[in-house]
């Protein structure tokens, strides 16, 4: 898999339910690479900073209709962090963050995944 890095790459949590006015309606919550905090500012994968387990990204979007907020938790365009990383290869001492990683998004109202890589050079495949 694909190293996760500050790049062009997108956490996609699908169904976000959040309640409208009329019926709860699923959207597609969307989390961009580019947003995330902190990064690691001395180690780069194609001129991009690289991501640990520790990186969130502050503010996910898609779900901005739902103006009743979540239904299993009460949050509108709330953040993303990744549940899953590599256990064998630390940066930083945190666990590498990589494409297929699983997030968690809008404070848990939806759990998602990585699914688009940053950049197509550096590969990790450690556990």
């Amino acid at each position: 898999m694909f190293f996760a890095a500050q790049g062009p790459s997108l956490d996609i949590g699908v169904p976000d339910v959040c309640k409208t006015p009329a019926v709860p309606i699923p959207h597609i919550d969307i989390g961009l690479g580019l947003m995330a905090i902190p990064n690691v500012p001395n180690i780069f994968w194609s001129c991009m900073m690289a991501h640990n387990k520790k990186t969130k990204i502050p503010l996910t979007f898609g779900d901005t209709a739902g103006i009743g907020l979540g239904v299993r938790v009460p949050s509108v365009m709330g953040q993303s962090k990744k549940i899953t990383a590599s256990n064998t290869f630390l940066i930083k001492g945190s666990p590498a963050t990589r494409v297929t990683s699983f997030t968690k998004q809008n404070r848990g109202n939806v759990n998602g995944i990585l699914g688009t890589p940053p950049q197509l050079t550096s590969v990790n495949l450690c556990a």
